[in-house]
């Protein structure tokens, strides 16, 4: 079940609840100094390209991936979550896209959350949203 999206307000969006799985930031891979993984919120790490051993991608039709790294800063209080929020994995060609998770077992919950943050002029986008299901 989704819940209401909520206002971007700080590292403690990012959840401690249960045992950590696996974290995935698309887009997070410009490397150096610059690397995702370098990064963690609220003890957490997440990585450019997904938890190891665990399977994170994209699908669609048409797709042109890219990354970018200029979307707008949430202003938090955390530097390395307005950081990681101003670079993403977008589409040029603005077809649907989905996100795939392989390696989840049959029977065990998943707690998720995703965050939208394109707070540049004239998107439609919200400024910022964190969205978690149970």
């Amino acid at each position: 079940m989704w819940r209401t999206p909520t206002t971007i307000a700080g590292a403690a969006d990012v959840s401690l609840e249960g045992t950590g799985f696996a974290t995935w930031a698309p887009g997070n891979d410009w490397g150096g100094s610059d690397y995702a993984d370098l990064f963690p919120v609220n003890g957490v790490t997440f990585h450019a390209y997904g938890t190891s051993g665990v399977s994170f991608n994209f699908s669609g039709e048409n797709l042109n991936l890219d990354r970018y790294n200029g979307f707008a800063n949430p202003g938090t209080a955390d530097a390395n979550y307005n950081h990681l929020l101003q670079t993403a994995v977008f589409n040029w060609n603005q077809t649907p896209l989905t996100i795939n998770w392989n390696s989840m077992t049959v029977g065990n919950s998943y707690f998720v959350e995703l965050w939208l943050n394109d707070g540049r002029a004239g998107q439609s986008a919200p400024a910022g949203c964190v969205v978690p299901q149970r």
